[in-house]
């Protein structure tokens, strides 16, 4: 079943993205650390709407109530991934390995500075964000891939959607005085 995308209403109040990256780090007496990342991390998204008329929170409450907490949908960041000219999605030139940074892409060419865009593959639910400019055809992403991709995989580099979870199972809207309501929520990318 395809899954389907949060409406996002009128317009957005705010919306937060954070990357969420689990490290073990220890402390000895004399104050030196050691830290070993673990090959973990995820995305959380922050989302609030303005205060909005009935009419408009309607469809925004009865999506977030029917997807329940362990619902998984989509949810666009436009204002974390502006629109850009030339941004195109690219097709990787050679399959890359489970834990690379670094992917090969057809037809790459120095576009500018891509970094801080996000992007993603086919056929993987795993959000990256690159972070780099193209170099020799060569392109570096974060966090290293969860999986293998293979060659000829398309990479969409503009309009990517995050596939994600309610962060708890209580969801609150707030109703105000003159019948407007807030709504916001909290999400996790769902691996």
């Amino acid at each position: 079943m395809a899954l389907k995308t949060l409406p996002l209403g009128p317009g957005l109040a705010s919306i937060e993205v954070r990357s969420v990256e689990r490290a073990l780090v220890a402390e000895s007496l004399s104050g030196i650390e050691q830290a070993r990342h673990r090959a973990a991390h995820r995305w959380e998204v922050s989302i609030a709407w303005p205060r909005l008329r009935p009419a408009e929170a309607l469809p925004i409450r009865a999506f977030l109530t029917r997807q329940g907490r362990a619902g998984m949908f989509l949810v666009a960041v436009p204002a974390a991934d502006p629109p850009a000219s030339g941004v195109a999605d690219m097709t990787l030139a050679a399959a890359a390995p489970a834990g690379a940074s670094l992917v090969r892409l057809t037809g790459l060419t120095d576009r500018g500075n891509m970094a801080g865009r996000y992007a993603s593959f086919a056929g993987h639910a795993k959000v990256y964000m690159m972070t780099g400019s193209p170099a020799a055809g060569q392109l570096s992403i974060w966090p290293p891939l969860r999986a293998a991709v293979g060659s000829g995989v398309t990479m969409k580099r503009s309009g990517v959607l995050f596939r994600v979870r309610r962060a708890s199972e209580i969801q609150e809207w707030r109703h105000r005085s003159g019948g407007l309501v807030d709504i916001a929520v909290e999400l996790r990318e769902a691996l």
